[in-house]
Formats: structure tokens, C-alpha cells, sequence
């Protein structure tokens, strides 16, 4: 599929939609505001929507369990792995507030690492930006888990409804099983305290899973035949000018938002070649931002969101260069070929 499509460049534009709403909100600002959801918020459905879409064409052409895992192992864990060690050993020395001593023997160092290479996310670590407006070193990391949930959920249902013959059936009737619950437990009757599991927060998994399923059915059903890009503009005009109940309003952006990126994704042959010109940096930008941007405040307090954004950017674009180059890519290139390859 590569260069037949415009993934590459939905994901660089998701991964700066993260960043551009997480510099208003680490800096203590409204973020920007579309269809009664933030711009990161928005960022994050994105993603979910892509992942959804192809992780479901990537088990189709290879419905083998080591494989499949795998390939998605080599595909998260290096990256995550890397810039957790380099924000465990290398920022969080620079700028914690503690001496060197004090901050290599505290066992939040040991803890933030081998909890977050194991997706069970830890977002502190000792003395580092405890002064900063949203303290923690990198909130990015909380959709990570939900991302290989997803990952672990997809052969299970297609599984499942490869043994009942009804794979289509089985694959609607659990988006609208887990949509139901996400609109509900998600924006009805938010759960009291939080409910966390492994250390993630399942409400806010709960929220974004319909995305990624929305998307393994756009695949499944190969519904291309019916993006229209007059069609998604009008599904975009008419979601942004929705004023409504939130429920009512969720409900129209888990149709649109996958119904508007997988028609600019797959309905016209790629004319942005140029996204994925230096790799696909998607992924690291969304690794590195949140911890530059913090790093930013930290150095300069009283920043505001459109400047901590202007000077992350370049500086997350190019520690997100070096991971693809560097760690990335060499890591895909140890994926298993299937047996028809």
C-alpha cells in the first residue's frame, strides 16, 4: 500500500494535532476546540481510526498469532522502550530538582522504566517538572495500552467470527457493544472513581476503542466504493456546527471522523508523497513531544502554548528522525515474512 495512499500523512498530521493541543495544556491553556472535543483529543481518534483499518488488512494477509505479534511488538516496543531510557537516564538527570544521588537511587527511576516498558504507564519521575503548570514527564503514554489492547482484541474477534461465519456480524456487533458502553460509562455515568487496571485508566480506553473498530470495519466491509470527498466535507461542516447533547454528539463523530479520514486516506492515490520523505515520523513525534514540550517549560516558565508548540515541533521532528532511523526501522526489518512471501 505504500505511496497508493495518504496514511503517512494522516499520521504526521494526527501526531501534531497531540502536540499542538498538549502545548496549550501543559502550559496551563484552553486547548483548541473541534466538534466539542480537543484538537489532541482528536489527534488521539485519528490514530485509532488508521490503526484500526490497517491492523485489520495486516491479519487478513497473514492470520498467523506469533506473526501478527511479532510484527506489532517490533513496531511499538523499541521506540517506547528507547525514549523511555533516554527520559529515565538522561532529561530526568539534567533537570530534576534532586542530586544526582538522591535521584539515581530512588526507586521511582527504577519503577518509571520497567513500568512503562511493560504499557503499564507511570508519568512521574522524582524532582523532574514538579514545578511545571502539569507536572510529568510524558502523559503521551497513556494510549500505548489501550493501542495494544486493541492489537490483542483484533484476532480474537476475527477469530471468533471466522468460527461462527459471520465475521461482519460478529465485528458490527461489538463496536456497537463497545460504543454503547463508551458513550455511556464514558459521557453518561462516568465511573467514580476512576477504574484502573494496570495501571491505565479504562474509562479513557473505553472511549477511543470504538475508533479502531470503526475502522477494522471499513476495512472488512472495503466501504472505499462509498467515500466521496464532497460527502466528508459535509460530514466535517455538519459535525463541527453540531450543537448538542455530548452523547448525541459522540455518537455523529464515531461515524464522521472515520468516514472523513479514511476517505482522504485511501480515496485518492498519494499527493503528499512528501510525508513520508525522511520515514514516518508520526510515531516519535508523539514519543518525544510531550516530554520536549515539558522540557521547554521547565526552561522557560511563563511560555505559552502557541510558542512552547512553534519550538517542540522542529525539535520533536528531529529527535523523531533519529528514532525511525535509528531504532524504527531497524526494527521493522526484523519482521517475520509470512508464507506467502
Amino acid at each position: 500500500m505504500k505511496h497508493q495512499n495518504n496514511f503517512d500523512m494522516l499520521r504526521l498530521v494526527a501526531a501534531v494535532m497531540v502536540l499542538y493541543g498538549h502545548a496549550f495544556v501543559l502550559a496551563g491553556s484552553q486547548p483548541p476546540i473541534i466538534a466539542g472535543s480537543s484538537v489532541h483529543s482528536l489527534g488521539v481518534r485519528i490514530f485509532f481510526v488508521i490503526s484500526g483499518y490497517l491492523i485489520y488488512i495486516s491479519w487478513i494477509r497473514d492470520p498467523h498469532l506469533w506473526r501478527y505479534a511479532s510484527k506489532r511488538a517490533l513496531r511499538i516496543l523499541p521506540a517506547l522502550w528507547c525514549v523511555v531510557l533516554l527520559s529515565a537516564l538522561l532529561l530526568g538527570p539534567v533537570v530534576t530538582s534532586l542530586s544526582p544521588n538522591e535521584y539515581f537511587s530512588h526507586k521511582m527511576v527504577q519503577n518509571y522504566i520497567w513500568n512503562n516498558a511493560t504499557l503499564a504507564p507511570q508519568f512521574r519521575l522524582p524532582g523532574v517538572f514538579d514545578e511545571n503548570i502539569r507536572p510529568g514527564v510524558n502523559g503521551s503514554l497513556w494510549s500505548i495500552p489501550a493501542e495494544v489492547l486493541m492489537y490483542i482484541v483484533t484476532p480474537l474477534i476475527l477469530l471468533a467470527g471466522a468460527l461462527l461465519r459471520q465475521k461482519g456480524l460478529v465485528l458490527i456487533a461489538t463496536f456497537v457493544i463497545v460504543s454503547a458502553g463508551a458513550l455511556y460509562f464514558g459521557y453518561v455515568n462516568v465511573p467514580k472513581p476512576q477504574i484502573i487496571f494496570y495501571r491505565s485508566d479504562l474509562t479513557a480506553i473505553l472511549r477511543i476503542a470504538p475508533y479502531f473498530l470503526a475502522g477494522m470495519i471499513f476495512a472488512h466491509f472495503r466501504l472505499e466504493r462509498i467515500f466521496n470527498a464532497q460527502a466528508a466535507l459535509l460530514m466535517f461542516l455538519a459535525v463541527t456546527a453540531l450543537k448538542t447533547d455530548k452523547v448525541i454528539l459522540e455518537t455523529a463523530k464515531l461515524i464522521a471522523i472515520p468516514y472523513i479520514m479514511l476517505t482522504f486516506a485511501v480515496g485518492y492515490t498519494s499527493i503528499f508523497r512528501v510525508a513520508s520523505k525522511f520515514g514516518d515520523l508520526s510515531y516519535g513525534i508523539f514519543l518525544y513531544g510531550f516530554p520536549v514540550q515539558q522540557a521547554l517549560l521547565h526552561w522557560g516558565p511563563g511560555m505559552d502554548g502557541q510558542t512552547n508548540f512553534l519550538l517542540a515541533l522542529p525539535v520533536s521532528a528531529v529527535l523523531a528522525f533519529l528514532s525511525w532511523r535509528w531504532v524504527e526501522k531497524p526494527a521493522l526489518s526484523w519482521k517475520p515474512k509470512s508464507s506467502r512471501s
